[in-house]
């Protein structure tokens, strides 16, 4: 039985990365063979063709065409083929426990009453929506088009893809991975979403959770990996995207988001996303 560590073993396959994100075109020629894979990082795959049969402690799950999983981080048994003549194939979107941890902060997904389990012994499956059809499309131009995509772009799409999810299914995700942070570390950051628009300082924000400056910065660094200036700078601008793609124009956006003038914003959006918000307007169309 073959040994596997993902993402490592993925790498030749048609990807488009940026930072510690990834999304892989995966196709597979061999037959339903097991193969011992080691994930060191969060999967979620899409069967866009055949058969994903997958052992994760106690569980067995079989994910066919239509269907996708999260798997979490961890050890697995896996055989993957096709029902057909076509090779099996499956997109998928490989990404750190943190970002999902966020958005479920965001959101205030709660997990299903009394469903708090290990997140080593978790797979959440689902039945590919609509729009997540739409999504994937999305994704195979960028993967055939793009091998490497702005930080930012790749964390719009990872949150696009969390949105797209049922409800049901994100609060089985709720259950797998709330009990993985600290309430006191999530704190923090709801404390910095609660006041994105509130045009507070950092010092201002430091003040509201009970600490100076420095350890507010420490601790918010620690927690998540970004200090806290950078992390309001990249939800404004991410908050401006959703908004101008529902047609909102910069004079309506800059002054709520903070920015003292109309080209302040401008340069900002540019620098994040590569495009100035009109382009990213038009491109959206």
């Amino acid at each position: 039985m073959q040994h596997i560590n993902i993402p490592q073993a993925i790498k030749k396959h048609p990807q488009t990365a940026c930072d510690d994100i990834a999304f892989v075109l995966y196709k597979e020629h061999s037959q339903a063979q097991k193969n011992r894979v080691i994930f060191n990082c969060n999967v979620i795959s899409f069967v866009v063709n055949g058969v994903k049969d997958i052992y994760k402690s106690s569980q067995r799950t079989i994910i066919n065409t239509g269907e996708a999983v999260l798997i979490t981080e961890g050890h697995s048994i896996i055989a993957e083929h096709s029902l057909n003549r076509s090779e099996y194939s499956s997109i998928l979107i490989l990404f750190p426990t943190r970002y999902l941890v966020d958005f479920l902060n965001r959101t205030d997904i709660s997990p299903k009453p009394g469903e708090l389990f290990d997140a080593d012994n978790q797979l959440v499956k689902f039945k590919q929506t609509p729009y997540q059809a739409g999504y994937l499309q999305s994704l195979l131009h960028i993967i055939q088009h793009q091998p490497s995509i702005p930080t930012a772009l790749g964390k719009h799409k990872l949150e696009e893809l969390f949105l797209s999810i049922p409800a049901e299914h994100l609060s089985e995700m709720a259950s797998v991975f709330k009990p993985l942070i600290d309430t006191r570390e999530l704190s923090l950051k709801k404390l910095v979403e609660n006041n994105l628009v509130n045009n507070l300082t950092l010092d201002e924000i430091a003040f509201l959770a009970n600490k100076s400056l420095s350890s507010f910065k420490r601790d918010f660094e620690k927690a998540y990996g970004l200090s806290p200036g950078k992390y309001i700078r990249e939800r404004k601008l991410q908050i401006a995207s959703a908004e101008l793609m529902q047609g909102k124009r910069v004079s309506e956006l800059y002054v709520d988001l903070g920015y003292e003038s109309a080209s302040n914003f401008t340069s900002a959006f540019k620098k994040q996303f590569g495009l100035t918000p009109k382009q990213y307007q038009l491109q959206a169309k």
